[in-house]
């Protein structure tokens, strides 16, 4: 149950500057915004004070956008006067007391004096249309086939999509994953066991895909499947012997 004390601190504002604003046409975020800057001003016995947007945003539960709009509205209602420090980068608020001097916005907003926002911000484009968020940003969709490659592959440098793509450029060209899968494993084979002889570095997988690495040879004895076995003639031995006795009594001629 909250307790709120005075003496454990308070906001000294004056009867006239509350009525003001009790009546005075604004909205919500309006009276929000520059109760904000009272307290941080008037309940620290200050007549301005810095306000990041990061404070006005946890303060009021609004976007740093919309916090920016609303103080460029209440400036141009001259509710608040807003400074930059000497840097050009920090603001500094000040609430106007003088609440006879304060105006309504009208809805076209080129007809009052336009104050300089502290967030440059198109106000005739929707503040959300071109933001970048995690609904909105389309994903790749890897196939299994190039998530086996990958993850066999010894070298993760370049770009990812980039190999991807070169991937599918050679769809109906590639051999089955299988067989890439065992040249990567003999290339790391000969690279281990160069006993002191060149090997190149791996290239980035992008490069190993786009140049068909898998088809690059390791100095590794391959299998002739395409060669037809030897054909061989099968001897009696009783031939054999024969010609050994017709050897011996000089009937065949060496």
């Amino acid at each position: 149950m909250a307790n709120p004390q005075k003496e454990n601190g308070y906001t000294a504002i004056a009867n006239d500057i509350m009525d003001a604003l009790i009546s005075f046409d604004m909205s919500g975020q309006d009276f929000k915004v520059a109760l904000l800057i009272l307290r941080k001003t008037y309940g620290y016995n200050k007549c301005e004070d810095a306000v990041s947007l990061t404070q006005m945003q946890s303060a009021t539960g609004m976007g740093k956008i919309r916090c920016s709009q609303v103080v460029t509205r209440l400036q141009l209602m001259k509710i608040l006067t807003v400074t930059e420090n000497i840097n050009g980068i920090g603001k500094k608020y000040k609430f106007n007391k003088d609440f006879e001097t304060w105006g309504t916005v009208n809805k076209n907003i080129n007809r009052l004096e336009k104050a300089k926002p502290t967030v440059n911000v198109l106000r005739k484009i929707p503040l959300m249309k071109n933001v970048t968020t995690k609904d909105n940003i389309q994903k790749t969709i890897y196939s299994e086939s190039f998530l086996s490659f990958w993850q066999a592959y010894p070298k993760k440098t370049g770009s990812k999509k980039t190999a991807f793509d070169n991937w599918n450029k050679l769809n109906g060209q590639r051999p089955e994953i299988g067989i890439i899968l065992e040249a990567i494993s003999n290339q790391a084979e000969w690279r281990k066991n160069a006993n002191g002889e060149f090997r190149p570095e791996w290239k980035d997988p992008e490069r190993w895909i786009k140049g068909r690495m898998w088809e690059a040879e390791t100095g590794k004895a391959a299998v002739n499947t395409t060669e037809k076995p030897k054909k061989y003639t099968v001897v009696d031995p009783k031939d054999i012997m024969e010609r050994q006795r017709r050897r011996d009594e000089g009937e065949l001629l060496l």
